[in-house]
Formats: structure tokens, C-alpha cells, sequence
């Protein structure tokens, strides 16, 4: 009887579990959940942190040229009532609306890890639901897959967030149907679920990778609008305007200017729009023959304080190592209050010297003992392997990779082709 005894274990008795097993259940299921979900807390704390801080989506929100598939938003009911009419057109507007908040960096980055933590926790719901809570950690993949995608700077939130809409309505299918013994019960549930997904998501899932929303960007039409004002076209500036005027952002900024064209057609009291028609070019350049060096004296010939035109020309000169020109515009720094030389400006003037034996009229400016001991240094490394280039370049490369000396006698003939 003793041993009979001691084969019966707690639960046998009565047929259940008794209260002693439960709470020792309990016991050990509390810390094993807590766990849990610390782990899922740091680790989308981290996936926030990384997007915001080490991603920024704001350049993905600003990349127009390369991205080409980022969505626009416009407020009002003649821009939602187009998606209406279309399967998928919910959550593809959803999309275009919380793509905005790219805009803002942690905001944007906030949607992003809202949107990975509904992934995973909708995939732990299914897992629990077919009985294999012990692959919980499958619901990390997406979400980590979803951060490898924001650090290639591309963009599929519309077909993430198609993704996520699918996700929900599988685990609604398996909680319903959990408790139905009936195969018709099933098969109607399955079918209203489909008609509901589809009508959602389903058929617009891929309709992001279009082209045509790159035309209507913010950030282009704010563009668009200013060069229209700034060159006087301003029935066309007013249709760009009257676009902005419906975005998220850029509304503010667009309703201001249509009133200041009422109060002052001309805004000849803008300051930004005097300062871009100051410098704007007059002359229109057949870009398919585009003569950079013209272009740009022509802007300085117009407007000497075009301080961008006078940069351009001046690295213009520097890539296609034409030193002759740079000097001869070196007294050009005076017009715009330069006290000393940019480092790459020294780098270039002690090429000059070196190659042409000429001096070079400094305007009262000194050169830096750092670039003539940087200059020196070059000289010397190139001396001790017999001014052979190719030898020297490692040695070189490490220390003067980012002066004029290194680009003028390893990159000047690339940069010519």
C-alpha cells in the first residue's frame, strides 16, 4: 500500500489538480512571462532608438530621385474618396498617411516600430493559437527583416503594413473558428474574412512600386512652386501652392504665400523670393551641350555675392585641375568675407606653386604651417619611394586621402574623363 501510495501522483487524487500544483504553476509561469516580455521591451526600445538616431528616416522621406515610390498625401475628402473606389484602397490610404510622419524623425520611426510590434505580437497570437507557443521567437523575424529593409533606405511600408492587415485577419480566422465544430461554420467565416481582406489589402498590395506619385511630392512641388514665384509665372505657382496647401506639412507655407499674393502680387517684399531672383540665371542653357564654366561666370557676372556660383566654379576648377583659373578667382573670397583660406583652397595653391614656379597674391591671407607641413610631409613619402606613384599610394592613401595633394596625382585624370 505505501508504494501504491507513492506511484499516485497529486493530480490523480480527486480526479484534478489541486490548488498546491496550480500555484506552483502559476509561480513558474509569472517570471517566465515577465521575461518575456522584458526581452520584447528592450528589444523594440533598441529597434526605435536605431530607426530614429542611426536610420533617420527623414531621408527617406526626402531621397525623391532615388526613392520613387514614397506615396502622397493630401487632406480632404476628393483624395480619400478615390481609394474608396478601389480594392486595397484603405490601407493603402493608411499608408500614404502614416508615411508622412517620415517627415519627422522620431515620428516616423515611432510608426515604423508600432507598426514591427503589431507584427510580432500578431504572429505570437497565431503560434499560441495552433498550439506552438514554443516557437515564440519566430515573431522577432519580421520585425528584424523590417529594420534590414529601413537600413537599405528603401521603401515598402504600404506592403508591410498590406502584411499586418493579413496577419490579423489569420488570427482572427483561427480564434473564431476555434470554437466552431461545424466545417460550413468555417467555410462562411473564412469567406467573410476574405471578401473584408481583400477589399482592404489584397489587390493593392504591390501598387506602391508606381511612379506616379514622384511628380507630386511636397517636397518637389514646394520646389516647383518657388521657382515659379521666384521667376514671376505665378498662375502656375498658385496651382502648386494650392496642392501644398492640402498636405500634412507643407500647408502652413502654402496658404501663407496665397495670401501674401493677394497682399503683394509681385512679393517684391519676400526677402526669399528677391534673394533666389538675384541669383537665378536669365540665359536658358541647352543642358545636352551644357558649358559648366560659362554658366557659372555668367551667374557671377550678374550677382558677384552668388556665393553657391562662386563655389561651383571654384570646385569646378579644382576637379578638372585647371589651378590657373583657381588663382586667377582667388580675390573673389573678398566678396564674401573669407578671413582665411578653406584647407583644400591652401592644398591647391601650394600645387600651383610647386608645378609653376609662380607666386600666388594671398590678399593679406596666410597660409596655414598645417598645410605647408602637410605638403611637406607628401613631398617626402613621395621622394622616398623614388616618386614612383604607384608605390607610394598605400602610404599615402593613409594619411592624405582627404587633401588636394592626394587627388591631384591620383584622381585629377579620372575626374577628366
Amino acid at each position: 500500500m505505501p508504494g501504491l501510495l507513492r506511484k499516485l501522483s497529486i493530480r490523480d487524487i480527486g480526479g484534478a489538480s489541486s490548488p498546491l500544483s496550480r500555484g506552483q504553476a502559476c509561480h513558474c509561469e509569472g517570471p517566465r512571462l515577465a521575461g518575456n516580455q522584458s526581452r520584447g521591451l528592450i528589444f523594440f526600445v533598441l529597434f526605435y532608438l536605431y530607426l530614429w538616431l542611426g536610420v533617420d528616416l527623414r531621408l527617406i522621406y526626402g531621397c525623391t530621385e532615388v526613392i520613387t515610390n514614397f506615396p502622397v498625401f493630401y487632406k480632404g475628402w476628393v483624395f480619400f474618396s478615390d481609394f474608396l473606389s478601389r480594392p486595397g484602397g484603405l490601407v493603402e490610404y493608411t499608408g500614404a498617411f502614416l508615411s508622412q510622419f517620415f517627415y519627422i524623425g522620431w515620428a516616423g520611426a515611432l510608426v515604423v516600430t508600432i507598426q514591427a510590434w503589431l507584427m510580432s505580437v500578431c504572429i505570437g497570437c497565431i503560434l499560441k493559437a495552433v498550439n506552438l507557443s514554443h516557437l515564440r521567437w519566430l515573431r522577432f523575424i519580421p520585425p528584424i527583416l523590417l529594420l534590414i529593409t529601413y537600413t537599405q533606405y528603401t521603401y515598402h511600408f504600404i506592403t508591410t503594413l498590406a502584411f499586418l492587415v493579413v496577419l490579423v485577419f489569420v488570427y482572427l480566422y483561427l480564434r473564431i473558428t476555434h470554437s466552431l465544430t461545424s466545417n460550413t461554420g468555417r467555410l462562411i467565416v473564412g469567406l467573410v474574412l476574405s471578401v473584408i481582406l481583400y477589399t482592404m489589402a489584397a489587390a493593392r498590395i504591390a501598387l506602391t512600386e508606381s511612379l506616379e506619385g514622384l511628380g507630386e511630392r511636397p517636397i518637389i512641388l514646394k520646389r516647383l512652386a518657388l521657382i515659379n514665384m521666384a521667376k514671376a509665372n505665378y498662375d502656375s505657382a498658385r496651382i502648386y501652392l494650392g496642392a501644398l496647401s492640402k498636405t500634412l506639412f507643407y500647408d502652413d507655407w502654402a496658404n501663407n504665400y496665397l495670401e501674401r499674393l493677394k497682399s503683394d502680387p509681385d512679393l517684391s517684399q519676400d526677402k526669399q523670393i528677391q534673394r533666389l531672383r538675384s541669383v537665378c540665371m536669365e540665359k536658358d542653357y541647352d543642358f545636352t551641350a551644357l558649358n559648366i564654366e560659362t554658366m557659372l561666370l555668367h551667374l557671377l557676372e550678374k550677382n558677384r555675392k552668388n556665393r553657391m556660383a562662386f563655389e561651383y566654379l571654384m570646385s569646378w576648377y579644382l576637379l578638372t585641375g585647371q589651378l590657373e583659373k583657381f588663382v586667377q578667382n582667388l580675390d573673389r573670397l573678398d566678396d564674401f568675407g573669407f578671413s582665411q583660406f578653406p584647407r583644400l583652397y591652401e592644398d591647391a595653391m601650394l600645387v600651383y606653386v610647386n608645378i609653376t614656379g609662380k607666386p600666388v597674391n594671398l590678399r593679406g591671407r596666410l597660409l596655414s604651417t598645417e598645410s605647408r607641413q602637410r605638403f611637406d610631409g607628401f613631398n617626402q613619402v613621395l621622394n622616398d619611394y623614388g616618386k614612383n606613384k604607384q608605390a607610394a599610394f598605400n602610404t599615402l592613401a593613409k594619411d592624405y586621402w582627404d587633401s588636394y595633394f592626394f587627388y591631384y596625382v591620383y584622381g585629377r585624370q579620372r575626374a577628366e574623363k
